[in-house]
C-alpha cells in the first residue's frame, strides 16, 4: 500500500524533473555552431536550465566579431557542450526603413531577343540557329568573359574574325557550351552574333542598417532575375529611392511598392556582397537614420514588435507587427521569424507586406533583431523574416 502510495505521489514529480531536464537538453544541442551574441544576450540567455559563459577581453575583426568558445552550464553549474560563437562587440548601429534602388552586374549578358544579320547570303541569326534562348546569360566568347555588348562586339570582331568560337553560357543555373559562327553585317561591315541583351539586374529594396563606418545591408534575401546562380562576390551600385506609391497585396497576388530609382543624382553607394540574406556593400554617404541597438536570435520573443519601412509618401514610419514565432534555427534560413502586420494604418495603405518591404527592419524591445523577407503569398498580412545575426555575418 506504501508503495502505490509512493508511486502516486512521488512519480509524477520524478517525470517533471526528468522533463525540466530534458527539453534544455534537446535545446541545448540544436544550437548551431557560429552562434552570434551580443554581451546583452549572454547575461540575459537562457537555454531552458542551461546557462552560457563567454570568456571577455578577446580580439575583435574588422566586422566587429569575435570568435569564442560558449560553455553550456547546466543550472549555470555543470558544463554540458561547448560550442564556438562569435560576439558582436560594435552592437549599435543606424536603423534602415528608406527604400535603395540597385543595379547589379549579371555576371554576363542575358539575351533579351534576337534579331537578323543581313549577309551577303541573306538575312541569318547565329545565337537563335544554335539554340540559345530568351533568359540565357552568356558568360564568356572564345574564353573571355563577356559583361556586355562592348565585350562581345571587341571579342567578334578581333583576331579571328569570321572563326567559329566557342561560347558559354547558363540556363536554369546550370553552364553550357555551343560552338557558333559570327556573320558579317553588310550594313556596319562588322560580324555579329544577332541578338539584344541586358548586363545588370536592378530593382527596389529597403535598408536594414548601416554601421559607422558605411557597411550596410539591405534587403533581407538575394536580388536575383532567376536566370544566373546566385554569386556572392557580385558587385553594382545603390541608389536613392523615390516613393510613387503602393499596390496592395491579395490573396496570391503580392502587392508592391511602386518607386523610382533616381539615376540622374548619381550612385550612393557600392555593392560587393549578393548573398542568401541580402545585399551588402559600402554607402559613401552618411546617414541622418538614427541609433539603435542590435539583438541576435535570443532576443526574439513571441509578441509585440515593429517593423520601419516607408509606405506612403510622408517618409519612414514604424508599423505595429505581431511576432507569432522566433523558429529555433540550427542552420541559416531566410525564414526565421514568422509575424503578422497588426497596424490599421499599414493594413489600409497596404494590407500588409509587399514587395519592396523587403529589409525593412525588425524591431522588438528597441533591438533591431531581424529584417522582413518574404510574405505569405496566401495571406499578405503575415510575413517571415532574417534574424540579424545572418546579415550580421555577411
Amino acid at each position: 500500500m506504501k508503495k502505490k502510495v509512493f508511486l502516486s505521489v512521488f512519480l509524477p514529480i520524478i517525470v517533471i524533473i526528468l522533463a525540466l531536464v530534458a527539453v534544455p537538453f534537446v535545446q541545448a544541442y540544436t544550437i548551431d555552431e557560429g552562434l552570434v551574441l551580443t554581451a546583452q544576450d549572454i547575461d540575459n540567455a537562457r537555454i531552458g536550465a542551461f546557462e552560457l559563459d563567454v570568456a571577455d577581453d578577446l580580439p575583435v575583426d574588422a566586422k566587429g566579431l569575435t570568435d569564442a568558445k560558449a560553455s553550456l552550464r547546466l543550472f549555470g553549474i555543470i558544463p554540458i557542450r561547448t560550442i564556438n560563437v562569435k560576439v558582436l562587440t560594435d552592437t549599435s548601429v543606424c536603423a534602415g526603413g528608406n527604400l535603395l534602388g540597385f543595379d547589379l552586374d549579371a555576371g554576363g549578358v542575358e539575351i533579351l531577343g534576337f534579331n537578323s544579320v543581313l549577309t551577303r547570303d541573306g538575312e541569318k541569326n547565329p545565337i537563335k540557329d544554335i539554340g540559345l534562348k530568351k533568359g540565357d546569360l552568356i558568360i564568356s566568347l572564345d574564353k573571355v568573359a563577356v559583361s556586355s555588348l562592348e565585350d562581345i562586339d571587341r571579342i567578334l570582331n578581333g583576331d579571328k574574325k569570321g572563326d567559329e568560337i566557342q561560347l558559354e553560357y547558363i540556363r536554369q543555373g546550370k553552364t553550357y557550351t555551343a560552338l557558333v559562327i559570327p556573320q558579317k553585317d553588310m550594313l556596319s561591315g562588322k560580324y555579329k552574333l544577332g541578338l539584344w541583351v541586358k548586363n545588370s539586374t536592378n530593382g527596389i529594396g529597403t535598408l536594414t542598417y548601416v554601421k559607422a563606418d558605411g557597411r550596410f545591408g539591405a534587403v533581407g534575401h538575394a536580388i536575383t532575375d532567376g536566370n544566373a546562380p546566385l554569386s556572392k562576390s557580385q558587385t553594382g551600385d545603390v541608389y536613392n529611392a523615390k516613393f510613387l506609391g503602393a499596390t496592395k497585396g491579395a490573396r496570391n497576388s503580392p502587392g508592391e511598392v511602386k518607386a523610382s530609382i533616381e539615376w540622374s543624382k548619381g550612385s550612393i553607394g557600392k555593392v560587393d556582397t549578393n548573398s542568401q540574406y541580402g545585399i551588402f556593400g559600402e554607402l559613401k554617404t552618411k546617414t541622418t537614420n538614427e541609433p539603435i541597438e542590435l539583438g541576435s536570435r535570443f532576443a526574439v520573443k513571441p509578441g509585440k514588435a515593429y517593423i520601419r519601412t516607408q509606405a506612403d509618401g510622408t517618409g519612414v514610419k514604424d508599423y505595429e507587427i505581431k511576432i507569432i514565432k522566433a523558429v529555433k534555427q540550427k542552420r541559416a534560413s531566410e525564414k526565421s521569424i514568422v509575424f503578422k502586420v497588426v497596424d490599421k494604418n499599414l493594413l489600409t495603405l497596404t494590407n500588409g507586406i509587399v514587395q519592396g518591404m523587403s529589409g525593412s527592419p525588425i524591431i522588438q524591445d528597441g533591438r533591431l533583431v531581424g529584417s522582413v523577407t518574404h510574405v505569405f503569398l496566401n495571406d499578405s498580412t503575415k510575413g517571415y523574416g532574417v534574424y540579424i545575426d545572418w546579415m550580421l555575418e555577411q
